[in-house]
Formats: C-alpha cells, structure tokens, sequence
C-alpha cells in the first residue's frame, strides 16, 4: 500500500477513535497534519505549535490540550515529539504516522504497536 492510502486509512481511524465531529477544533488540526503528510508523501511531518494554532483559528494552548488527547488515546496510530532545533527560537512538533504494518492487533481488537 502506497503512503497516501495509509495516510487516509489513520486519518480516518482517528477520527473515528477519537469521535471526531466536522468542523471542530480536533478535526482540524487532525486535517491540517494530515494534509501535509499527503502532499509531502511523507508519514512523517513537522510543524510548530504557533502555525497549526494559526491554520487551526485556535490558541496555542488549545492545540497543546488536543494533542494531548491525540497522544493519551492514539499512540498506536499517531506519534507526537518535539524537536527544538538550535538554530530556532522555538520546538517544532513531529507527527509520525504509524503504518498499518508497524500496529498488531491484540485480544480486545483494539491496536497495539
């Protein structure tokens, strides 16, 4: 399977895992990482805080306590770390999607790497 279709296929498990509704600030920021997953063809992509707060029309905070959820709930299919480069001021946060083939499935039916 291709990296797009694996993108689509955890975008959608998120979103339903996470009960996600159209138009809220959880479906947005979901939208925007994997937006730019697509369009690089990459599971794994960067952005700061402060520009998916922007894209997202939210504050900052906002964004920290989504993620939040994203990581306590969907460690399996999203992984969430910062990386602060030296030469900027500020972290930047990497979004490493997990492809089907990296998750197992245990006993319940829910998803373990």
């Amino acid at each position: 399977m291709d990296v797009k279709s694996e993108i689509n296929i955890i975008q959608k498990r998120l979103l339903e895992r996470l009960n996600v509704k159209t138009g809220s600030t959880m479906f947005t920021i979901i939208e925007a990482i994997t937006r730019q997953a697509y369009a690089k063809d990459s599971f794994v992509v960067s952005q700061k805080n402060s520009t998916l707060a922007e894209k997202c029309k939210v504050t900052a905070s906002t964004i920290s306590r989504n993620l939040k959820k994203i990581k306590e709930k969907c460690s399996d299919l999203i992984t969430i770390e910062q990386n602060r480069n030296v030469e900027e001021k500020f972290a930047a946060l990497v979004f490493t999607f997990v492809p089907q083939e990296c998750q197992t499935v245990v006993s319940n039916g829910s998803v373990k790497r």
